[in-house]
């Protein structure tokens, strides 16, 4: 069973921030292209439709930065708080990104980031362990209410990790 949307959406907040800077630059060009008479005035000739097309496709590039500078900071903020974090050591958490989504994990240990902040490990395995292939960004995983170790679900100790369907 698939997470609700709003979470597996959450679980991309540099897609989101790059969508709303996007939006921002595009509706700034419009908006100047308006006031000046020229937007309208585009759509007369097939070349400066596709130059006008070209315009915003490269204002999309943009985005990423405008995005990432504006609004990044806020994205992570509500993503982490609508996914449930901040995780204590035994809460059992859903993944929704990477290879191991679906998998339901428990957190075994908080390591401090290259931030600062504190990141879970979740037990996912030896191999996955000995890698540092366990640890995940807080808003990419999901906290579950209640979730006991006779679940199938329920990723084992040194075992593969079971995925949900």
């Amino acid at each position: 069973m698939l997470p609700p949307l709003r979470h597996r959406i959450c679980a991309r907040p540099m897609t989101i921030s790059w969508v709303l800077g996007t939006l921002m630059l595009w509706t700034l060009a419009t908006y100047a292209l308006l006031s000046e008479g020229v937007f309208l005035a585009a759509f007369t000739d097939v070349s400066s439709v596709l130059y006008l097309l070209l315009a915003y496709a490269c204002l999309s590039g943009l985005g990423f930065f405008a995005g990432a500078f504006t609004v990044l900071w806020l994205v992570l903020r509500v993503c982490r708080y609508i996914n449930g974090a901040p995780f204590a050591v035994g809460d059992y958490v859903t993944i929704l990104t990477g290879p191991h989504v679906g998998t339901v994990a428990r957190v075994y240990e908080l390591t401090v980031g290259q931030g600062g902040g504190l990141l879970p490990r979740l037990d996912l395995g030896a191999d996955v362990a000995a890698k540092h292939l366990d640890i995940f960004d807080d808003y990419s995983l999901l906290r579950q209410a209640h979730t006991t170790n006779s679940n199938a679900n329920v990723a084992k100790p040194d075992a593969t990790p079971a995925r949900l369907l």
